[in-house]
């Protein structure tokens, strides 16, 4: 829990016939991360094997389906999806031979809803014209005809009424009604030998012409007759719709089914890519968990009938070789509790394969810094059902991880809240089980540097396990924060301490600056000795960041240690706060309700604002004062071929 999973890289060497089985097998077990196997064995990149095709085919087949389950509102899951998982090199072709015919239909029938809600939109566009023309009470023969005058009508865009007003430079007379947000109607009459300026004028300004049948005697019965058409082009659009419907409810299941086996198959092709081809078989690199090879083994034999050779390789053999310890994958395993504190230690990086995991570490430390700043059992509840809630309506995603850190806060807070006798910023609803704050600034003070120095000890005491860890004793020793550092550290603490606690006691002072500085000076020594034994040569640089180290040592400790005062800083700031929010309220409440919505708007104000900012410096401490202490190398998440 305290580091990543040990890593083991796996070589599997099967028989052709055997591919498409284990590949099955590797992702229904989901934890192998497949490796470029001519990243490990000296082979040209042309003998990896190539199945850029079929992923292809695959994909394209996948966006196919997507689009046509759109159409018909696919919604529906099926539980036992994954009972019915097959890994195939044919599985575009087997899905798509029973696809086509279905596609085909089901965009038939959508090109017939089209062409049919456009003929609908269409009349309705004509019958509302007809309505126009009516109430300006003209005639049928009157818009078509004209008589001895060119009568044309259209649809024109709104944003262009006004420069075809301009345009216009002939004798014309001409109606606008405006039907829509963008489109109005036009009604244009002109002399006949002015025909022809009026068509350039409707075809400069892309003027939609409207036609009008001239086969009825009035427009009550051309009204009638485009009624009795959109009602039966209505009544055929449902009937499509109904088909469409009778498809999803036979073929939803398949298409889920089709879509989850293509994804899957797109997965494990893209993993094949990876694959090393020889003349009898494959080759299948990866990194699996130590604490799954037996398993592996076993099934992986089991399918292949033990013609299948497997090789193994600890990730310490292969770091102590020259292998870089972030190319190995880091494999976190926490219990759920810890989960969303692992999303906190990512926003400062990824742990790297042998060394230290701080999730566990920052949970405890993170809780107990954020109920000691804002110690409040009303406020802690406030946080613990604002992250109830948010549980109850984010299904999964970083909003749940952030809600459950929200409920452990708010419990941090209501047992610090307690400790420290605040509700709501009241202090006289309950004695505190420990001490009031504002009362005892100094206690709480020294409560914040004592946090502060238990936090930078924890963190050198894990640079030296992980020194240690990949056998690097020289840095577990003489390191900016090893062995040697932490003793001055706490030699230093003692010594404080002891000053403060027996101020009568007289001490040597030259004595005890010795023996702080014993350790520093034997950090100088002991980075010269090894850079002699390097035998490399001597640079100003090397010696000069030799010399300073100590002093770098110093002040970090320092500053780092004075850092954690704003632990109890901002204890008290909550606190003063809410103090001032009540003798605001007694001071300006004398009005009905103004008392006690200056009460309530103050704690929201304070839960809201300091909550926020309590948070950030939580992390500030976490990031900088604690993770500088060991975390050094950035490394890569594990990623398993899984379902």
């Amino acid at each position: 829990m305290i580091r990543p999973a040990s890593m083991t890289l796996v070589k599997i060497l099967i028989l052709k016939e055997d591919l498409e089985r284990v590949s099955q097998k590797l992702i229904e077990l989901g934890f192998m991360e497949i490796e470029k196997a001519t990243n490990f064995l000296e082979y040209p990149q042309e003998s990896l094997l190539n199945v850029e095709e079929i992923i292809e085919k695959a994909t394209n087949l996948l966006e196919r389906i997507s689009n046509i389950s759109k159409i018909i509102q696919v919604k529906k899951k099926n539980a036992s999806i994954e009972e019915r998982l097959k890994i195939s090199l044919d599985i575009p072709n087997q899905i798509n031979q029973e696809f086509a015919s279905l596609e085909g239909e089901v965009n038939y029938l959508i090109e017939n809803i089209k062409d049919y809600q456009n003929q609908i939109q269409s009349l309705e566009t004509i019958s509302f014209f007809l309505s126009w023309i009516e109430d300006l009470g003209l005639s049928l023969k009157e818009i078509n005809s004209g008589y001895n005058l060119c009568i044309k009508k259209g649809i024109i865009k709104r944003e262009v009424i006004d420069t075809f007003q301009n345009n216009i430079t002939f004798e014309c007379a001409y109606k606008l009604k405006i039907f829509s947000s963008q489109k109005a109607f036009l009604l244009c009459a002109c002399l006949k030998e002015d025909e022809n300026k009026l068509k350039e004028l409707f075809k400069g300004f892309e003027i939609e012409e409207i036609e009008l049948e001239d086969t009825f005697q009035n427009i009550k019965d051309f009204l009638d007759n485009i009624e009795i058409k959109i009602w039966q082009l209505k009544e055929e659009v449902a009937n499509f719709k109904m088909e469409l419907k009778k498809i999803r409810e036979k073929f939803q299941d398949t298409l889920i089914y089709w879509t989850y086996l293509l994804k899957q198959n797109i997965k494990i092709y893209n993993s094949m890519q990876n694959f090393l081809s020889t003349k009898m078989g494959y080759c299948i690199i990866g990194w699996v968990p130590t604490e799954n090879i037996r398993i592996l083994r076993e099934n992986i034999t089991d399918i292949c009938r033990k013609n299948v050779e497997i090789e193994e390789i600890k990730a310490e053999e292969l770091i102590r070789e020259g292998f870089a310890p972030q190319k190995v994958p880091s494999f976190l395993k926490h219990p759920f509790l810890l989960k969303p504190f692992q999303i906190l230690v990512k926003f400062y990086g990824y742990p790297a394969y042998l060394h230290v995991d701080p999730t566990l570490f920052m949970a405890i430390s993170f809780l107990i810094m954020f109920g000691i700043m804002f110690a409040d059992v009303g406020h802690g509840l406030v946080l613990f059902i604002a992250g109830i809630i948010i549980q109850f309506f984010k299904k999964s995603g970083f909003l749940k991880d952030f809600g459950k850190i929200l409920i452990y806060a708010g419990v941090s807070s209501c047992i610090f809240g307690f400790l420290f006798g605040s509700f709501f910023g009241r202090e006289e609803v309950f004695k505190p089980l420990w001490f009031y704050p504002l009362h005892n600034p100094q206690k709480f003070m020294l409560l914040g540097i004592i946090i502060g120095i238990i936090m930078i000890s924890t963190g050198i005491i894990l640079n030296v396990l992980q020194r240690i860890w990949q056998k690097n004793l020289k840095e577990a020793f003489f390191s900016e924060w090893g062995i040697l550092s932490i003793s001055f550290y706490w030699m230093c603490i003692y010594l404080v301490a002891s000053s403060f606690r027996y101020p009568t006691i007289n001490m040597n002072w030259w004595m005890v600056s010795i023996l702080i500085l014993v350790p520093l000076s034997l950090i100088v020594f002991g980075d010269i000795w090894f850079l002699k034994k390097a035998e490399k040569k001597y640079e100003h640089r090397d010696l000069s960041t030799i010399v300073f180290k100590p002093m770098e040592i110093m002040l970090g400790l320092l500053t780092n240690t004075v850092s954690f005062v704003r632990v109890a800083a901002f204890g008290l700031t909550h606190a003063a706060l809410m103090s001032s929010v009540y003798m605001v309220s007694d001071t300006l409440g004398k009005l009905p309700f103004l008392k006690e919505s200056i009460i309530t708007e103050g704690n929201i104000f304070v839960i809201i604002l300091e909550g926020l900012i309590v948070f950030i410096q939580c992390l500030r401490l976490e990031f900088y004062e604690f993770f500088s202490k060991f975390f050094y190398l950035e490394g890569r998440p594990f990623k398993p071929l899984r379902i």
